[in-house]
């Protein structure tokens, strides 16, 4: 089995399996399900943080991990999320926020000037 049929079958099983900020693989899901998958997850491990990765960087339009927030008092704010985001769930979490502008890399002050 290699590491893209691990993250088909598992979802297909429920089981929603993303990266943390510390490169470790988080499986989410039924109790059950996520038991039966953890080993093959561990099997697979680095083909998985590998294709996690590249799937945190290649996102559908209008979907981001990291988000720039503003507010009426002209204060900002930087968010990220992981799973990444769509924008309406970024406004639904911050409903005081006039605005948010997703940028590529938390942290790094150039992405969203």
């Amino acid at each position: 089995m290699t590491a893209a049929a691990v993250l088909r079958d598992s979802a297909v099983d429920g089981v929603t399996l993303s990266l943390s900020v510390t490169g470790t693989i988080k499986a989410t899901g039924e109790k059950s399900a996520v038991a039966r998958w953890l080993p093959t997850i561990r099997e697979h491990k680095g083909g998985l943080g590998t294709l996690l990765a590249e799937a945190a960087n290649i996102q559908p339009f209008g979907v981001s991990r990291c988000w720039l927030l503003r507010f009426p008092d002209c204060n900002s704010l930087e968010v990220a999320f992981s799973p990444a985001v769509s924008h309406a769930e970024v406004m639904s979490f911050y409903p005081e926020s006039i605005a948010a502008e997703p940028f590529a890399d938390f942290g790094n002050k150039q992405a969203h000037r």
